[in-house]
């Protein structure tokens, strides 16, 4: 998510750190039977959202509304929900971003019944901003819309009523009162007068049944927070997140990040840029594993420059260029996460490896074997002959065989970006 962020959205995509509040340790179960009806049911709107993440779940009505923010991502369907369609528009939707606060607020909605079945209903997108793509199509639960506008001031629990009553058949806001919103679009068309709003936010007639300037829903002062401040978004939803993955637990436990010093450019170049500190502040007169397990510790370092004559050791933070120097070696931090046991000790892939045996290296560790085949776009399985130290590389691993002193893994989560070979300046 934090790397979707940083190439695909605006930034903040560092913000989203949940490794470092994440803990492990509940019960996994392969049927959850009692978990129906859990979850509020969209049919009865905030009241059903105040008894489940409020009451049950202690969050608080901010707290609620920022978890809801989930719905930026994804669809319900039919098949799963008996709901169906986006709470974005397609090209938000991929995206973790306030955009379904922004939306609640910029665009119009209309109550309808799901494939004509009475009970389920929710509001689809009603301005001339929606699409015609059906299978696109965005929409809105009661128990999204409810947290900005009150229906009929109360008097309605969400669409279904809304419909029997022929009323809210368009919910939608004036602009000049949410002039602040991020928004390149009201309704689909240009902000503007009332007349010009009402027919671009209304096309087929209808009217609200909340106020147009200052709505009434139960978080609508945190919804516009939301809509307004992303950064503030992210902040109380990680808190949100947190909360709900942790109660009923006392004893979880926090991720350790395993992460290993790979060698990253030839011998005799180092990093041109990016020095933290002083020369040799890892270490004078060290041992290059002295020199790697300093860079290791130390949260600032990524790069570690290991001078071979004088024995100096010294940090970097980036290594976008190089530049050749004599006796000189360079390692990377790279992460080991990404690598799992594929088959139990003993056992390894059949067949020779992808390149040659130890073209991942020699006289490695399991940790520095497994990042080896992190940092390879070509691994796929890592084969660690613990007597020799040799780690080689494999593309696949269909089929096993049985071999003394070897161990296995498999990568089985994202990889380290390619291309990140610096350019050399001689």
């Amino acid at each position: 998510m934090m790397e979707t962020r940083e190439h695909a959205g605006v930034g903040l995509g560092r913000q989203l750190d949940f490794r470092s509040s994440y803990r492990f340790g509940r019960t996994t179960s392969e049927t959850c039977p009692s978990a129906k009806g859990r979850l509020p049911n969209p049919e009865e709107g905030c009241g059903a959202t105040d008894q489940v993440f409020n009451n049950n779940m202690g969050l608080g009505w901010d707290l609620t509304a920022a978890l809801m923010g989930v719905h930026t991502l994804g669809r319900a369907k039919i098949e799963n929900s008996g709901y169906t369609g986006w709470w974005a528009d397609a090209e938000n939707s991929r995206k973790f971003n306030n955009n379904y606060y922004v939306s609640m607020l910029s665009k119009s909605w209309k109550p309808v019944s799901v494939a004509d079945n009475a009970l389920k209903n929710q509001w689809d997108r009603n301005d001339i901003g929606k699409t015609s793509n059906g299978e696109q199509h965005e929409m809105m639960l009661n128990t999204d819309l409810c947290l900005a506008f009150e229906f009929g001031g109360g008097a309605l629990a969400g669409a279904k009523e809304a419909l029997g009553a022929s009323q809210c058949q368009c919910l939608w806001l004036r602009s000049p009162a949410f002039s602040s919103l991020n928004s390149d679009t009201w309704c689909g068309g240009d902000r503007g007068s009332f007349g010009q709003e009402l027919g671009n936010c209304c096309p087929t007639g209808g009217s609200s049944c909340d106020s147009l300037s200052n709505p009434t829903g139960v978080a609508i002062d945190t919804i516009k927070r939301y809509a307004n401040d992303e950064a503030a978004w992210i902040e109380d939803f990680k808190r949100a997140w947190a909360k709900a993955t942790t109660n009923g637990f006392s004893d979880l436990k926090p991720l350790v990040r395993t992460t290993a010093m790979l060698q990253f450019l030839p011998r005799g170049q180092r990093c041109k840029s990016g020095r933290v500190g002083s020369w040799g502040n890892l270490g004078k007169g060290v041992k290059q594993e002295q020199c790697k397990a300093a860079c290791t510790a130390d949260p600032q370092c990524e790069f570690a420059v290991f001078q071979t004559a004088t024995k100096s050791c010294t940090s970097f933070s980036e290594c976008a260029t190089a530049v050749t120097k004599d006796n000189v070696m360079t390692f990377e931090k790279v992460p080991t996460t990404a690598m799992a046991l594929a088959l139990p000790r003993g056992q390894r892939c059949k067949g020779g490896p992808s390149v040659g045996w130890g073209d991942l290296g020699e006289g490695v560790s399991e940790e520095e074997c497994k990042a080896a085949c992190v940092a390879d776009p070509q691994c796929k399985f890592a084969v660690l002959h613990t007597g020799k130290q040799t780690c080689s590389s494999f593309s696949e691993c269909s089929e096993t065989v049985a071999k003394n002193h070897v161990v296995t893994w498999g990568k089985f989560g994202p990889r380290r970006l390619a291309n990140r070979v610096p350019e050399v300046f001689v």
